[in-house]
């Protein structure tokens, strides 16, 4: 179903909502608002598959915005609103965008953007006014009474975050079905919803993980509440004011919550949560752990990529006899092959596979021989993964190919090193990774983040490489140690390790 459908059977029933605040929108309201923008973008002259960028935080126009683009046919972008005016004019270039949509709040960045992304047709903004930008209002009123005809929805064109370089944009065929069937994905099964279901998200809309869970709800006419930005107390407060059946977090988010007094903790009533589902980034046992006895058995975590929408997906009471996996497969086979692209048993590391049929049929836009490298002779796509999968099926990662570290001719994976790292009392955050040494080729380091009241000291480094040493093979233990206030990460969770390699490449071993 879409909204249309709820527009006539529960019209006055609260769509999506913010929290905190009194705004909302209906499904009457929700329906009429993206049909009269989707008829706009047809009336300014955009077709079928063309593109149409998002860049706005998080309110409730984001979700009138993409269902205006699906309802038109069209592929829309969104935009990542925490780049640099650079940054995002590559994308809107880069994506072919004709139309870009603006929220007001980001009217600072947005201003640059008309002389950067010379290609756009045009900008729009969602009130106020900008330079170079069009109000809504008008871009409405000017394209008054096209109605768009179109009958095959549109899809969203997620870039990748290009931590290891440019940002790629996935693009694939239209899905093919029609707008009255509403928005479809793999994983609308696994999320268990029904019309009584009360969605939380608090990570940004654009994010390839936020926003196809944001539209689930709306195919069973349940209700999206949306947070214009995560608080761990804020999180709990709407949980239990909104009464939340489900919601989408990262691994990140986990972390702040623990570390509240378990006193203001039981303050809340979360026992309204029926799910609560994780990715983005690998979650340390200890702290996924922490949360099951918090929240209950509610916690299921699933892995993917921007590439292709499926998703590996695994229950808490599976993972808690299986610690460290990421699932099993949900409609797709994944394969774990060697360096000469033959299959590992179960059990052996190998290069992460996904045969799937939107793995096999993306590519990169302007980048196709990029995806044409990325994928075998039999069409299976490599995800850039390192990891195994038991007798069972079950997934395990070890870590990203590009961050795996090779010292001295022996594999050690960071993330390994990380959950060790992790579960010292006095480390609140890390990252691991590998930099050029002139005798082992790579060596090991580690930036660690204390837990506040720590102080940084060298006796803490000296604590830390013993600590590692009783847990993991020596090859395998850090030998220099770095503190930070905080990691570079993307608001949904994803550590920047390429700037950590740049600030610290210089950096020599301590004698």
């Amino acid at each position: 179903m879409y909204p249309g459908h709820f527009a006539k059977t529960v019209p006055d029933k609260t769509a999506v909502a913010m929290a905190g605040g009194h705004a909302r929108l209906s499904y009457r309201a929700l329906d009429r608002a993206s049909r009269e923008l989707a008829d706009a973008l047809v009336g300014h002259g955009l077709d079928s598959g063309e593109r149409v960028a998002i860049l706005m935080s998080n309110r409730l126009e984001f979700i009138v915005a993409a269902w205006a683009g699906l309802r038109a046919g069209l592929r829309v972008v969104p935009i990542d609103r925490f780049r640099t005016p650079e940054e995002i004019a590559y994308i809107l270039n880069n994506s072919d965008a004709k139309v870009v949509l603006c929220s007001e709040d980001l009217s600072v960045l947005a201003a640059r953007l008309p002389s950067l992304a010379t290609a756009v047709q045009s900008f729009v903004m969602l009130g106020g006014s900008c330079p170079g930008y069009q109000n809504l209002d008008e871009f409405l009123r000017a394209h008054q009474g096209a109605a768009s005809n179109r009958k095959e929805i549109g899809a969203f064109m997620f870039y990748t975050s290009g931590s290891t370089g440019r940002p790629r944009g996935v693009i694939r065929p239209l899905p093919g079905s029609v707008v009255e069937e509403g928005y479809t994905n793999p994983s609308l099964p696994m999320l268990q919803l029904s019309a009584d279901s009360r969605m939380l998200i608090s990570t940004p809309l654009y994010h390839s993980g936020s926003l196809p869970f944001s539209m689930m709800p709306f195919s069973y006419g349940g209700t999206l509440i949306i947070a214009d930005k995560f608080d761990p107390v804020s999180l709990l407060g709407y949980i239990q004011e909104y009464q939340i059946t489900h919601a989408y977090l990262v691994p990140t988010m986990f972390r702040r919550l623990l570390q509240l007094p378990e006193e203001q903790r039981r303050e809340y009533d979360t026992t309204s949560l029926q799910l609560v589902v994780h990715l983005a980034e690998p979650c340390p046992r200890n702290v996924k752990e922490e949360m099951i006895k918090w929240w209950g058995p509610i916690i299921w975590e699933a892995y993917g990529t921007s590439e292709f929408r499926e998703l590996t997906w695994i229950s808490t009471q599976e993972w808690l006899s299986r610690p460290g996996s990421v699932g099993r497969p949900f409609g797709f086979d994944i394969h774990i092959l060697d360096g000469n692209l033959q299959e590992c048993a179960p059990g052996t590391a190998g290069h992460v596979h996904v045969d799937s049929a939107s793995a096999r049929n993306f590519w990169y836009h302007k980048d196709e021989k990029t995806a044409l490298q990325r994928h075998t002779a039999q069409g299976w796509f490599a995800t850039g993964d390192i990891g195994y999968v038991d007798e069972e099926g079950y997934l395990y990662l070890a870590d990203r190919k590009e961050f795996m570290i090779i010292s001295a001719g022996i594999n050690i994976y960071p993330s390994e090193v990380e959950n060790v790292l992790m579960l010292h009392e006095r480390v609140a955050d890390t990252a691991v990774f590998g930099l050029p040494d002139a005798l082992l080729g790579e060596r090991t380091v580690a930036v660690i983040v204390a837990k506040e009241g720590v102080e940084s000291t060298e006796q803490l480094k000296e604590e830390l490489f013993a600590y590692c040493l009783q847990r993991l093979g020596r090859h395998k233990c850090p030998v220099q140690f770095f503190f930070e206030p905080s990691l570079p990460r993307s608001p949904s969770g994803k550590i920047y390790k390429q700037t950590l390699q740049d600030k610290y490449r210089s950096k020599t071993v301590t004698p």
